[in-house]
């Protein structure tokens, strides 16, 4: 009889403990998936851009072209949650231009980046920054002509940059559900 007890008792805090380590282990494999899934989103988004600027910025490129305009084809949500995509840049000691793209899930927990690098005349029209999903987003590369009679040629996004300079925009709808 005594010995039943004790055998119980050792079989509950037995399935417990395996319970609470099973529970964790999906917890951690539920995080590792999710991180991984943000990595290799960041860095799909800055080797897109990095690859649209190297297009854009050739000699190669037709001169009646103002922009490229290319789809970064970005879910609506990341594992189910909204997220935001902030860009950023810093400039290298050797002048170059690098860019962050950074995601970061804003319901739960989880960040990523990725950097790639660019030539020296590239810029941000802004530091842009979109929330909450995205319908589509696009990054809209200029390649700026300079002043001509005292106009820019592409518009808004080459407004006082030089002859030359590479500028990217963020063109896209956001949704807040």
């Amino acid at each position: 009889m005594i010995g039943n007890v004790i055998l119980t008792a050792t079989l509950v805090v037995a399935l417990l403990l395996f319970v609470a380590s099973a529970s964790g282990l999906a917890t951690i494999y539920t995080i590792r998936v999710r991180q991984s899934l943000l990595q290799n989103q960041a860095t799909q988004v800055a080797q897109l851009i990095q690859q649209v600027y190297l297009i854009v910025n050739t000699t190669q490129i037709p001169s009646n072209t103002n922009y490229v305009l290319k789809s970064l084809g970005l879910p609506n949500q990341l594992d189910g949650y909204p997220y935001t995509l902030t860009l950023s840049t810093t400039q290298t000691t050797t002048g170059l231009v690098s860019i962050t793209v950074k995601l970061t899930l804003t319901a739960t927990y989880g960040q990523a980046s990725s950097t790639v690098l660019l030539g020296k005349n590239f810029a941000l029209a802004k530091n842009p920054s979109t929330t909450l999903g995205a319908t589509t987003i696009s990054a809209q590369l200029y390649k700026c002509a300079g002043s001509i009679g005292g106009q820019t040629a592409q518009g808004s996004a080459c407004t006082g940059q030089p002859a030359g300079e590479v500028v990217l925009q963020l063109e896209g709808g956001i949704y807040a559900g």
